[in-house]
């Protein structure tokens, strides 16, 4: 009959152990054994003896014929357990280890033994009694050849299986303990991960918790809408797979939120294994020792418990780590471990990085088709209604892909209920804009209306056209068939150009409410890293994330990022170049909206330069539209004096919009304080301390007759 665990697997096992032992036991008895009246530290004479008349054998000894009864009852048992493994639907966790790590007959028995005295203690005395020091009460490989090897094959073979080499140690199952001893004599000590798992135990080694989590995939988990090509890349790896040729790995790559982790997840559900999910941003943050350390671990625990390791964000490690990655699921020796590789980028890597073939997959974000399945289904699975005209709106308006739709929905109808409306998928939107952009970016103030922005009527025509172009970009590179002759994404990249208060980071607020999206503004100090590599990590994420979002990015003073290569003098000039050039890269493959903004448009790489799709100048106000600007920023419950001439102001100071402002409100705050209404004498102090602040030189004469 089968076993009702592994555990009842295990007392058998060492039942057998222990006939084993016996006869080992037996044959130490019939060894020269000193006189109990000596001395511990004495070398008596008569044992000098009676080595020198030793034969000499690295073998086995003859077996007396009650040590041959004892191993032929541990034949007779190994047997018996071998066909109640046979009967069992699930195997014994022993068992299951030596299937997966590859052991053979002679490698599972070492293990078994290194293992007792860990499930009971009269094995510690028995190896103390064997070893004829009972302080000595792990097993040793010289303790082991004793009692498992049954011939002189037997023996030279075991031997190596308890090197160095030999597949227990090189996996992490057991390992030597250090001392000033001999090989043969040094303990063997079995891991505490896999004494855990042997006892039934499924948490991740503590030594991994920082990098790698565990996770078991529902059967039920929303569907998954992928592009024909990778559906079938996926089914084909889970026949492999299900089939043990487990020399296949698949590398998914593209945009943030398709739904890479969640297919592969799916597709551990079918296999009936779970995945142990790896964080390679944060394993790259360890040193070299540690990460060659940490993949060891990880290739144990996923061969341990039979999971799919998931190696997230693939991009965040250099090409030698990558390759490593690879060697650990796919080593030169050992067995390989079912790994799914995910990342942003494109990568092939070199014919002998891996003995393992690795499937590169492109999955692109969705088109509108499978958009609207994606939203169609996530509705439906939280029993949400959506009108239908609401329902196209929202496909035609949001680039989101599979994963962040689900989000939205869910949260929407947890603020609003299942009976939904396009004002309560905005409101989530928003909200998980905000989390995910929060560390790197912020949103841009309230949008204002289309007539406070105080613009040239060509310039505005620009903005409009602008608009137009994000809203109808799907449909002329898709549906027209104009993709396939343009390079890069299906993105909007703009350029506004002037000196600062001139009303460009208005605009951009603008364009995004007209487009019904979120802008945020991109936090530089949270972006630019002093540390080589780190800026590119964080443009990935804020691209990704922005991408996933649908969001509009705006970054205000772009030349600091934006700034022309310089000439190669040292490793700073060097990186400074790869941050510009990965840029450049990441601006071709964007699908969104990006607005850059600058007070010195020469100042751009030119390369940046020919990418943009519109290029908008933003000069100074004329005197007629700086009057405009002057009543607008004066809102209309503010008292003034019934004298008070703007027009005087607007003709005599050429200052952008935004400074109009600030000295808009400073006046404000002065009149206040004098308990009054506004007065040319409260906007003349106030201009002369937004000169003095620009550093601009006060002439009195300036301000004469105001």
């Amino acid at each position: 009959m089968p076993y009702g665990d592994s555990l009842a697997h295990l007392a058998e096992e060492l039942a057998r152990l222990l006939l084993l032992l016996h006869a080992a036991i037996d044959e130490f008895r019939r060894s020269f054994v000193p006189s109990r009246d000596a001395s511990p530290a004495a070398i008596l004479d008569e044992e000098i003896d009676w080595h020198l008349s030793r034969p000499l054998r690295l073998g086995t000894p003859s077996r007396s014929p009650a040590a041959e009864a004892a191993l032929r009852e541990a034949d007779r048992l190994a047997a018996a357990i071998a066909g109640r493994v046979a009967d069992a639907g699930d195997a014994p966790r022993l068992v299951a280890l030596a299937r997966r790590f590859g052991l053979g007959r002679r490698e599972r028995d070492a293990l078994l033994l290194a293992l007792a005295p860990e499930l009971d203690p009269r094995f510690e005395r028995l190896f103390g009694y064997l070893h004829d020091d009972l302080t000595q009460r792990r097993a040793s490989a010289e303790l082991a050849l004793r009692v498992l090897a049954r011939d002189d094959a037997d023996h030279a073979a075991l031997r190596r299986a308890l090197g160095p080499g030999g597949v227990l140690v090189r996996e992490g199952l057991l390992r030597r303990e250090d001392g000033p001893t001999t090989l043969l004599a040094a303990p063997l000590v079995v891991d505490a991960r896999v004494v855990d798992f042997l006892h039934g135990g499924d948490a991740i080694d503590p030594r991994l918790s920082d990098v790698c989590r565990r996770v078991a995939p529902a059967a039920d988990d929303p569907p998954i809408v992928a592009p024909p090509a990778v559906a079938r890349a996926l089914d084909e790896l889970g026949e492999a797979w299900l089939s043990g040729q487990d020399l296949r790995g698949i590398y998914l790559h593209g945009p943030a939120g398709v739904g890479r982790a969640a297919a592969v997840l799916r597709l551990c559900a079918r296999l009936g294994a779970a995945a142990l999910r790896v964080d390679l941003a944060a394993l790259q943050r360890e040193g070299p020792e540690r990460f060659a350390r940490a993949l060891e671990l990880i290739r144990r625990e996923a061969l341990l418990g039979g999971l799919v390791v998931v190696w997230d964000e693939l991009d965040a490690l250099p090409e030698e780590r990558r390759v490593a990655v690879l060697r650990a699921s796919y080593p030169d020796e050992g067995p390989a471990v079912r790994a799914a590789l995910l990342g942003a980028a494109a990568w092939e890597p070199g014919a002998s990085a891996t003995r393992g073939e690795l499937l590169a997959v492109r999955w692109d974000r969705p088109t509108l088709p499978e958009r609207r399945a994606l939203w169609t289904a996530a509705l439906a699975r939280r029993g949400a209604t959506l009108a239908p005209e609401e329902l196209s709106a929202l496909v035609a308006a949001y680039n989101l892909a599979g994963g962040a739709i689900a989000d939205v929905v869910a949260a929407a109808v947890r603020q609003a209920g299942p009976a939904l409306t396009r004002g309560a998928i905005d409101a989530a939107l928003r909200r998980r804009a905000s989390h995910v952009l929060g560390p790197l970016a912020r949103p841009l103030p309230p949008r204002l209306r289309w007539d406070d922005l105080v613009l040239a009527p060509d310039r505005k025509d620009m903005l409009h056209e602008l608009v137009r172009h994000a809203v109808h970009r799907e449909k002329v590179l898709d549906a027209w068939g104009f993709r396939g002759g343009l390079a890069g994404g299906r993105g909007l990249i703009a350029l506004f150009s002037g000196a600062s208060g001139t009303g460009k980071t208005l605009a951009a607020g603008l364009v995004a409410g007209k487009l019904g999206v979120e802008a945020y503004q991109i936090d530089l100090s949270a972006v630019v890293s002093k540390y080589i590599g780190e800026t590119e990590k964080h443009l990935a994420r804020l691209f990704d994330e922005a991408e996933a979002a649908s969001a509009l990015l705006f970054f205000d003073e772009a030349d600091a990022l934006f700034g022309k290569r310089t000439e190669v003098r040292d490793a700073h000039d060097r990186y400074a170049n790869i941050e510009t050039s990965y840029l450049l890269q990441r601006l071709d493959s964007y699908d969104g909206v990006v607005i850059l903004a600058s007070n010195f448009r020469r100042n751009m790489d030119e390369a940046f330069l020919r990418r943009m799709h519109f290029c908008v100048d933003f000069p100074l106000p004329e005197a007629a539209e700086r009057l405009q600007i002057w009543r607008r920023v004066l809102p209309p419950e503010l008292p003034r004096e019934p004298d008070l001439d703007l027009a005087k102001f607007a003709e005599r100071f050429q200052i952008a919009g935004g400074n109009i402002r600030n000295i808009a409100v400073a006046a404000a705050f002065l009149a206040a304080a004098d308990d009054a209404p506004l007065g040319a004498r409260h906007l003349v102090a106030a201009t002369r301390r937004e000169f003095q602040k620009l550093g601009k030189v006060v002439d009195a004469g300036q301000f004469a007759g105001l």
